[in-house]
């Protein structure tokens, strides 16, 4: 598996592809060492990355992403001998084009901004089952009691992210709860997301694929924010943020950019799940 078969195998637009291997073709005797290296081990891969970046004289988003490329033949073997098969250790690196596509999103270009991210999947600490994310952390709060059982501060339980890469339906997030269970041996869940901010209840659609998904969790802990924090997960990150300005082209933009308009707050919540 060379950088030319990850591109095809994660889906990589054309356009970003012809960017990495351009970039790739430049690349001086002992860069690709290096650039693995860094992905692997340094204790920060994004300054790291943007300074090389400078030293070559090349563009930091897409060196970010041709570093990721040359890298992911390492993951896949890392992740196939820790017992994850091959269509979820590329459907893990599709991460790479899923920030990918935001990277060109908010910043017009095909690179890497979310480097830093990227390199827990690239470490093989990040797994993709199915539509969701994973990976084990300690529950570092107060024990909290749920009508299944009790999840206690300390344990280690499963830490569930979102892909940015469209609907998240009920089907698809309980086949990766189940897929999580199977592979850490853990039943017990934890994630930190705006989608849980309980105020959603009253401004989004009954039908709404994110109230759904509240469902799926016990909200714990909460909080709201007097700016836009986190809402360039939703919008694309901008440079003003007039709520009459705001993309209302699908239910959930209309819904919050509403909301916005008038209240001026979003949020957070922290929520817990013992899968049955």
């Amino acid at each position: 598996m060379d950088i030319f078969d990850v591109m095809k195998e994660i889906g990589l637009p054309g356009e970003a592809a012809e960017v990495a291997a351009a970039l790739y073709g430049r690349l001086p005797d002992g860069a690709v060492p290096k650039l693995i290296n860094i992905c692997l081990h340094a204790d920060d891969s994004r300054e790291a990355l943007f300074a090389y970046a400078d030293e070559l004289g090349e563009r930091r988003y897409p060196l970010a992403l041709t570093a990721a490329l040359v890298t992911a033949p390492l993951t896949v073997e890392k992740m196939l001998a820790q017992g994850v098969s091959y269509e979820n250790a590329v459907l893990s690196l599709r991460d790479i084009t899923v920030w990918c596509k935001v990277c060109k999103r908010d910043f017009g270009e095909w690179g890497l901004h979310e480097i830093a991210w990227i390199e827990h999947t690239l470490r093989a600490e990040l797994w993709r089952l199915g539509r969701l994310q994973f990976e084990t952390v300690s529950f570092d709060y107060d024990d909290v009691e749920l009508e299944n059982g009790t999840i206690k501060r300390g344990e280690t339980v499963i830490n569930v992210h979102i892909p940015e890469d469209g609907p998240i339906p009920r089907e698809e997030r309980y086949a990766s709860y189940r897929a999580a269970r199977e592979f850490f041996g853990l039943d017990k869940f934890i994630i930190d997301t705006y989608l849980l901010y309980p105020a959603q209840r009253d401004f989004l659609p009954e039908n709404s694929n994110v109230r759904d998904f509240m469902d799926d969790f016990y909200t714990f802990k909460w909080g709201e924010y007097d700016d836009y924090t986190d809402m360039w997960r939703l919008f694309g990150r901008r440079d003003h943020w007039d709520p009459a300005e705001l993309p209302r082209d699908t239910s959930l933009h209309r819904a919050y950019a509403d909301h916005l308009a008038r209240t001026g707050k979003c949020g957070w919540g922290v929520g817990a799940m013992i899968l049955k």
